[in-house]
């Protein structure tokens, strides 16, 4: 039995030895890779639709001694390749179905990747973060690279509709003069899709020490670099799909933008058609 395969390698290699239930179950496995890591054989059997027994055979048929065995080769291959860009890029390309092209795999993926985000995201520390925001006096957004740019479009969309909100992607000492100006009546928003940048990790300190509320938008497991009282927004698992990790990421801001401007419906559209009617002007 190969042991040192893995996970991605190993359904790519062997898909063509699968019965048709079970490479749907393996299909399951590397699209749904958060939800596969926190449900039973039971309840995946029911979302795949084979029976229980299939999800059981599937492993083994991978080489795993059971679905136990599975689930720790998934975890740790999300643990490896989620903190490697180069090796994430390595796996999409090694690991791509013959005959499927990216535009197809990136589709495909993006759509399961969103609905699996109705799953992720806890509905209540949704709403406890959209009434964080609509009480703050100022939102400061940031993000590291391609996150930062997921920063820009939710302070964007929040001063769209009223809200006093700014965006920061300043890395190293450039970032501190930024951050110091941000009090307790301030809500931080931090989107940290794979990595954990010493910024991040900075910001929460001091956060805390402030006593500042912080919402963190994010598809790592453990989020105990967080401070306790963070609200995370966990988004799906994407290191062993082809979806670009900022996608889900994006819906949130956009969505969470929106619901904001929901809490205050009537000032939120004022500011709106402000905004469009001094655009107009332009």
């Amino acid at each position: 039995m190969v042991t040192s395969e893995s996970f991605s390698t190993r359904v790519t290699r062997l898909a063509g030895a699968l019965t048709p239930n079970q490479l749907k179950a393996a299909r399951y496995f590397r699209q749904n890779a958060t939800m596969t890591l926190t449900s039973s054989t039971s309840l995946i059997a029911s979302k795949v639709g084979v029976s229980t027994a299939s999800v059981i055979r599937t492993a083994q048929s991978l080489g795993y001694a059971g679905f136990p065995e599975l689930k720790q080769a998934l975890a740790d291959e999300l643990s490896d390749t989620g903190t490697e860009p180069r090796k994430l890029i390595g796996r999409r390309v090694s690991a791509r179905q013959a005959g499927r092209n990216s535009l197809m795999s990136v589709i495909e993926d993006s759509i399961t990747t969103l609905e699996e985000a109705t799953t992720t995201i806890d509905r209540t520390v949704w709403d406890e973060a959209v009434g964080a925001l609509a009480g703050a006096s100022e939102t400061f957004t940031y993000g590291v690279e391609e996150a930062g740019h997921l920063a820009e479009i939710f302070a964007h969309h929040m001063r769209t509709f009223g809200f006093k909100a700014q965006a920061n992607r300043h890395t190293g000492r450039s970032l501190a003069p930024f951050v110091t100006s941000l009090g307790a009546d301030d809500c931080i928003v931090l989107f940290a899709p794979l990595r954990v940048f010493p910024e991040i990790k900075e910001i929460f300190a001091y956060a805390k020490d402030r006593s500042i509320r912080t919402i963190l938008v994010t598809e790592i497991v453990d989020t105990s670099f967080a401070n306790d009282d963070s609200l995370v927004l966990a988004t799906p698992s994407t290191v062993l799909t082809d979806t670009e990790n900022i996608m889900a990421p994006l819906v949130v801001a956009y969505s969470l933008a929106h619901d904001v401007a929901n809490r205050s419906s009537s000032s939120s559209m004022d500011a709106y058609n402000e905004m469009v009617e001094r655009r107009e002007r332009l």
